[in-house]
């Protein structure tokens, strides 16, 4: 996969690359000069030559040693470009690919958006992500299912099939703006 927005510095094996707060980062090659030859020009301008070294004779002499490039990242845009869903890479690993994952990541990036802009209620601050163990509950039909934490199964059959529905059930009544459902989705956000 590749962007045909952003630069080749923003992907890592195709993923693009963000940071804790989802803003998109780019790689930045940060070549480390030799001590010796950052001091190869007198302050005046002019050529360092044996009367600069001599006023420096007790001092110990540098040695040149090669220090190998550090690769950092930074924020591309000025922070202003921020990457959600299953497209982006955190910290060298993929973000599992699962509708709990999407939305809140769009939860963490609409928040700082609204930071960065000065928009929204006083008391928000910029977020992150917030990696937690994968929950999974996956219906498998009406009276059966599976719910997992990680790698553990953490129950099967009728309750995992309630639990599917419970969380179909008040996610939806958040998305209608509802009391009970908003509390509760506001709580796992």
């Amino acid at each position: 996969p590749h962007s045909p927005i952003l630069p080749e510095s923003c992907l890592e094996n195709g993923w693009v690359r963000v940071s804790k707060t989802l803003e998109v980062q780019q790689l930045c090659d940060t070549t480390s000069t030799p001590a010796a030859s950052q001091s190869d020009a007198k302050p005046d301008g002019g050529e360092s030559g044996e009367s600069a070294q001599q006023t420096t004779t007790d001092q110990k002499p540098a040695v040149e040693k090669e220090e190998p490039d550090l690769v950092t990242t930074q924020s591309f845009g000025d922070g202003r470009i921020f990457a959600v869903g299953d497209a982006v890479q955190l910290d060298g690993a993929p973000i599992p690919k699962a509708i709990y994952w999407a939305e809140e990541m769009a939860c963490v990036a609409a928040c700082n958006i609204s930071a960065k802009e000065g928009i929204g209620a006083s008391w928000e601050t910029e977020r992150e992500l917030q990696m937690s163990p994968n929950l999974v509950c996956c219906s498998l039909g009406p009276h059966d299912g599976l719910f997992t934490i990680g790698d553990n199964l953490v129950t099967t059959g009728p309750p995992a099939a309630v639990q599917k529905a419970v969380i179909e059930q008040t996610k939806m009544s958040s998305l209608r703006d509802e009391p009970l459902g908003r509390l509760i989705w506001e709580l796992v956000h």
